[in-house]
């Protein structure tokens, strides 16, 4: 620091160093992980139940669709002609309605513990 202010060649920031940028960043990725995982806690809970539910739906279909185009990657060769025409988007398609019929409703059941209740719509003006 010294040098510095002995030096009127280096350039000096016009802003003072006061410490608080290093001690309110993460030291390692644990932390930085549990900030993360905090944050999306927090954003959750202060969701309307209608849109964690629907968050649920998007996640689970996300899911179920790319669990299903991941194992056609592995088995797409394997395959005969007339099934890769067809089987390919009947699967895709059978994917994503398992996901919004049965895994959506499946999984909003087991996290019913963690969401919000249920909006009442008769207060609703129309």
């Amino acid at each position: 620091m010294e040098e510095v202010e002995r030096n009127p060649n280096v350039m000096r920031s016009p802003f003072p160093n006061t410490g608080a940028y290093s001690e309110s960043r993460p030291t390692d990725i644990n932390e930085a992980l549990a900030f993360w995982k905090r944050k999306l806690i927090d954003s959750f809970k202060k969701m309307p139940r209608s849109r964690q539910e629907r968050l649920i739906e998007k996640n689970s279909i996300v899911m179920s669709i790319g669990l299903s185009v991941t194992l056609l990657n592995l088995l797409y060769r394997f395959l005969p002609l007339l099934l890769r025409v067809w089987g390919t988007p009947t699967i895709v398609l059978g994917s994503y309605v398992f996901a919004k019929k049965c895994l959506t409703p499946f999984l909003i059941k087991e996290f019913e513990g963690h969401l919000n209740p249920k909006e009442n719509n008769r207060d609703k003006v129309e």
